[in-house]
């Protein structure tokens, strides 16, 4: 993968769909895919975790995961 340049006429949807793309080709979880897409990248997590914040798909999922994984705690659901 090549690096990329923030500075070229990437959109924060553009960078998401990147990584999105980057973790299924790669068969790595959220998670463990935007950190290595960062480091790969030499793009700051932080950075890139704003962008995250603003979209609520990638957010829910990386929620989803860290729940399923015991990094955040589940939200107490009513029984059905």
């Amino acid at each position: 993968m090549k690096n990329i340049n923030l500075n070229e006429n990437f959109t924060h949807q553009n960078i998401l769909n990147e990584i999105q793309k980057y973790c299924i080709d790669k068969k790595l979880e959220y998670i463990d895919g935007v950190v290595s897409w960062c480091e790969q990248n030499n793009v700051e997590v932080e950075l890139i975790a704003g962008l995250i914040k603003k979209d609520p798909v990638m957010m829910s999922k990386l929620q989803y995961e860290a729940e399923e994984l015991n990094i955040l705690e589940k939200p107490k659901r009513l029984p059905l």
